[in-house]
């Protein structure tokens, strides 16, 4: 049966042979399924694929924050696990993110998770230098406030993850940054070549996870337990096996 989820919601050439080259294998898939109608029965036939959905944006400005909820269906599978992706984002005026402001962006998030298929909770957001030390109190104060089995992590840029790892020190208010492989613009060559050389992202947090487009090429990094995938359009059984399973 699926279910319909509603929420208020990876040669030989001319007789050489090329040095053996890393490749990126994950334990576990995780399909993002955007803002937009998405079907996906078809994961009847793979049930280990997990699907994180968006599911809510908490429009911030200066004190006030205003959730607007997914309105396009979601067809999944019944014993598919579910992440659910909030995004946050700032409007007209700059957020206070003082506690009152706070605790009304946690209480959505927490109301979302208690739906019995979502396993964990992905925040996407931008933070300013300036913002850190605010945001970071608002994920503790998120992470605290959620049920102990439900998975809090961050999809970031790719620069949170190398050069500026700000979500790891100290006491990490999250449990995993997916950072993204895609989308990086004029340093994305560099930030793929200094993977390969490290093998990897080095920032604790990020070793575990990546986040990568079907149209773009992905990072070169060896096994990985969990490989998210984008797709630009709604997924469909063809476009899965041709973009992630026979990859």
């Amino acid at each position: 049966m699926a279910e319909v989820v509603g929420l208020a919601t990876l040669a030989l050439t001319a007789n050489v042979q090329e040095p053996p080259r890393p490749t990126l294998v994950a334990d576990r898939t995780i399909l993002w399924a955007g803002n937009r109608p998405e079907h996906l029965g078809f994961l009847r036939d793979y049930p280990t694929v997990e699907v994180a959905f968006f599911a809510l944006t908490l429009e911030l400005d200066g004190e006030g924050v205003r959730p607007v909820s997914r309105e396009p269906p979601l067809w999944v599978p019944s014993e598919t696990a579910l992440t659910a992706v909030v995004r946050l984002e700032p409007r007209h005026t700059p957020p206070s993110l003082a506690p009152p402001q706070r605790r009304a962006v946690v209480a959505p998030i927490v109301a979302l998770a208690s739906h019995p298929s979502i396993r964990g909770v992905q925040v996407d957001f931008a933070a300013a230098p300036a913002q850190r030390g605010p945001y970071r109190q608002l994920l503790a104060e998120l992470h605290a406030a959620l049920p102990e089995s439900t998975e809090l992590s961050v999809v970031a840029p790719a620069s949170w993850c190398t050069k500026d790892p700000w979500l790891d020190g100290g006491t990490p208010p999250i449990d995993a940054v997916v950072p993204r492989s895609f989308a990086m613009g004029e340093e994305g060559r560099s930030v793929h070549q200094q993977l390969i050389a490290d093998g990897g992202f080095r920032a604790p947090l990020c070793q575990g996870d990546v986040g990568v487009a079907t149209d773009e090429p992905w990072p070169l990094l060896g096994r990985l337990a969990r490989v998210w995938v984008q797709h630009p359009r709604s997924w469909t059984a063809s476009s899965f096996v041709a973009e992630v399973r026979d990859r």
